[in-house]
């Protein structure tokens, strides 16, 4: 019997950064991850990189085409789609009106429920949901 295994849900992260504002073309600057405490976050895979973009923005801060906005911390949120353990023991992401299991075919709702196969609707149900003249079901 298929189930929910994840039920969707919506996420919220707190992201910190901190902002390097240009003076001469407003609204590009740098920005670089930050911890919680304010401090810049040089990530390992790209120290050389952002070194380099970091020493650059404090240089144009000291000749005074730059400024330091400094620390921001933001919230972002997004949603976490449910997953469904399908009949054939599948793992099934429900994220649209109609969710196909990759190895059975079956086919769900967005809340889950197992939904006849397409050849069983009305034609008008397939135009309606996937555009008029759609060959591929």
């Amino acid at each position: 019997m298929s189930h929910i295994i994840s039920p969707f849900r919506r996420v919220e992260v707190r992201e910190h950064e901190y902002h390097f504002d240009s003076i001469i073309h407003p609204g590009s600057g740098y920005c670089f991850d930050a911890d919680a405490e304010g401090n810049i976050v040089i990530d390992p895979h790209y120290h050389e990189c952002q070194t380099a973009s970091l020493d650059n923005a404090r240089a144009q801060v000291a000749a005074g085409t730059m400024r330091e906005r400094g620390y921001v911390t933001y919230t972002r949120s997004y949603n976490e789609n449910a997953l469904l353990r399908c009949d054939c023991r599948a793992t099934v992401e429900l994220w649209t009106h109609t969710n196909e299991c990759e190895r059975c075919h079956r086919l769900y709702n967005l809340s889950g429920q197992s939904l006849a196969p397409m050849s069983q609707w009305e034609p008008e149900d397939v135009a309606d949901l996937f555009g008029v003249g759609n060959d591929d079901y």
